[in-house]
C-alpha cells in the first residue's frame, strides 16, 4: 500500500512540477503595475514613464522570445503619440497589427481618430480621442 500511494504522491507532484514551470503565452511583464501606476497615480507615471516603462517590457519580451501580450504595443503607441512622437507611435501600431491581425480594424481606427483630433477636423468629442 505505501508503494501505491508514494507511486501516486509522485506522479502527482512530477504533473503539478510540470505545470508551474510552463511559461504563458504571452509576455506581461510588469504590464499591470505600471498600467495601475499610469491611472492611479498620474503624478508619478507621467507619459514618458510609461513609455519608458512599456519599451522595457517589449524589450525584455523580445530578449526571452516570447511576444508581448496583445494591447501592450497599442499602449505604448497612445503614450508615444502623447510624447509627440507619431514616428515612433505608428511603429508601435504597426508592430501590433503585425502580431495581431484582428487587431487591425481597432487600432487603424485609433490612429485615424487621433490624426483627425491632431489636424483639428474634428473635436475631441467627436473623435473620442482627448487633446
Amino acid at each position: 500500500m505505501p508503494s501505491r500511494l508514494t507511486s501516486a504522491a509522485l506522479v502527482g507532484g512530477l504533473l503539478l512540477s510540470g505545470c508551474a514551470q510552463q511559461t504563458g503565452l504571452y509576455y506581461w511583464g510588469d504590464y499591470e503595475s505600471v498600467l495601475l501606476r499610469y491611472y492611479t497615480k498620474p503624478g508619478d507615471m507621467t507619459a514618458s514613464r510609461m513609455a519608458a516603462s512599456l519599451q522595457t517590457l517589449v524589450d525584455e519580451a523580445d530578449r526571452a522570445g516570447q511576444p508581448v501580450a496583445p494591447g501592450i504595443l497599442v499602449q505604448l503607441g497612445v503614450a508615444l503619440a502623447d510624447l509627440g512622437d507619431q514616428t515612433g507611435a505608428e511603429a508601435a501600431f504597426a508592430r501590433e497589427m503585425a502580431l495581431y491581425p484582428e487587431s487591425k480594424t481597432f487600432v487603424m481606427g485609433m490612429v485615424q481618430r487621433a490624426r483627425q483630433a491632431k489636424a483639428g477636423d474634428r473635436s475631441p468629442a467627436d473623435t473620442g480621442v482627448a487633446r
